[in-house]
């Protein structure tokens, strides 16, 4: 009963995709209800402006649940998915050989020696004169190139009026055409107006020999392409005593979690260790703990019921000890502050330690993200009942103005 107005809202549930309040007609009792409401009432008044402020800030609360529960959730996640699981990969010589590392990739020191690099076969033509006459017959030029066991023909066309440079160019373009495994182009010395062209496999390995021979005309001939500069080879390289070969210099460690590219030959050996990215893995707990400090300090600004951080807090006094520990200050008023040269020392030092601080049984990170995800599913819960209405209205009007703000408009 308000103000002698007889609403009776009857078991109007907690969450309710339907909506409670259209159901049992709210918004039409509220608007015709409104010119029998004397506003003079301080206790009514009142309790419509502070529900209509509640209103707008569980609106808030409830988007800081969500992303306090995202971040809470990365942070738990036992999967491979989970932050705990970021992996960096540290080489001692960069320039020989560079390394990377994915989630879940296991904690360890690889030790690598490089024979040899795998290396493409390239062919360089002679160097002639850009501008004079073209050296290739005139007509149709045909020429095979056999590569990794296939033959493709290819052709193109010289006209009598052509110079080097042209004639070299048809040439290119008809091989990078020709889809026949190989790549070419053009270098040009703009001083001396000399040029040559390259052609190169397009991949590593020895598989990837490849040969130019004339079919009709002259053009492998008279540019010279035939002449090998370097010759297509596969790596050959040692992983912890263990000898390997590849016609690739990227090279898959720990089930593909670990890449090695092999960049130059070693005199000795290269210590790759994969470990634990402790910078992500810190900028992770930073998010999580400003999401929890945002959330915690919503819900007790605004009056809100703090039951719903009761887990939260007694779970932060029993690790009280371990995150001041590992640089993390639980404050008076339960928030938490980050030392974070003490979080990041501590998560290089012993990563499964802090893991264990947030998501083990007795953890904070189970506790907290447990309540944002009750919060962003029913951000109503945390809305302490005015006893002086009842809950059952209060609820309606909560309902109705968060719906139609618009109505809020009439009473004041």
């Amino acid at each position: 009963m308000i103000n002698g107005l007889n609403w009776n809202y009857q078991n109007i549930p907690m969450i309710d995709d339907t909506s409670s309040v259209r159901k049992y007609n709210t918004l039409d009792d509220l608007s015709l209800a409104y010119n029998s409401i004397k506003t003079n009432n301080s206790d009514y008044y009142y309790n419509i402006k502070n529900s209509s402020s509640k209103i707008y800030s569980v609106s808030t609360v409830k988007n800081d649940a969500s992303e306090l529960f995202t971040r809470g959730k990365n942070l738990v996640d036992e999967s491979n998915n989970g932050l705990f699981q970021s992996k960096t990969a540290v080489s001692s010589d960069d320039k020989k050989v560079s390394a990377s590392a994915k989630e879940g990739a296991l904690n360890k020191t690889y030790s690598v020696e490089v024979k040899n690099i795998a290396k493409y076969q390239s062919n360089k033509s002679n160097e002639i004169n850009a501008y004079d006459k073209a050296r290739f017959n005139v007509g149709n030029n045909t020429f095979a190139i056999n590569h990794n066991g296939q033959t493709k023909d290819i052709s193109f066309k010289v006209d009598a009026s052509d110079n080097n440079e042209k004639a070299l160019n048809s040439m290119v373009n008809a091989i990078n055409n020709s889809d026949a495994g190989v790549k070419a182009s053009i270098v040009k010395d703009s001083k001396t107006n000399l040029m040559y062209m390259k052609i190169d496999s397009k991949e590593t390995g020895k598989g990837n020999f490849f040969e130019v021979v004339d079919k009709i005309g002259n053009a492998a001939a008279a540019s010279g392409t035939s002449n090998k500069v370097q010759t297509a080879e596969d790596a050959n390289y040692n992983v912890n005593g263990v000898n390997y070969t590849s016609k690739t210099n990227d090279i898959s460690l720990d089930n593909g979690k670990v890449n090695l590219n092999l960049k130059e030959s070693t005199t000795t050996p290269i210590n790759v260790k994969v470990k634990s990215d402790a910078n992500k893995i810190e900028k992770g707990i930073e998010n999580f703990v400003n999401s929890y400090n945002k959330f915690s300090s919503d819900i007790q600004n605004n009056d809100f019921d703090s039951n719903i951080l009761k887990a939260s807090t007694s779970a932060l006094k029993r690790n009280e000890a371990r995150l001041k520990g590992i640089g993390i200050t639980v404050n008076e008023d339960n928030t938490l502050s980050i030392d974070k040269k003490k979080l990041n020392e501590a998560i290089e030092n012993d990563a499964d330690k802090v893991k264990n601080i947030f998501s083990g049984y007795t953890g904070i990170g189970k506790k907290i993200t447990s309540a944002a995800k009750a919060v962003e599913i029913n951000p109503n819960i945390v809305v302490q009942v005015n006893q002086n209405i009842g809950y059952n209205n209060n609820y309606a009007i909560m309902q109705s103005t968060a719906q139609y703000g618009n109505f809020l408009n009439l009473i004041r």
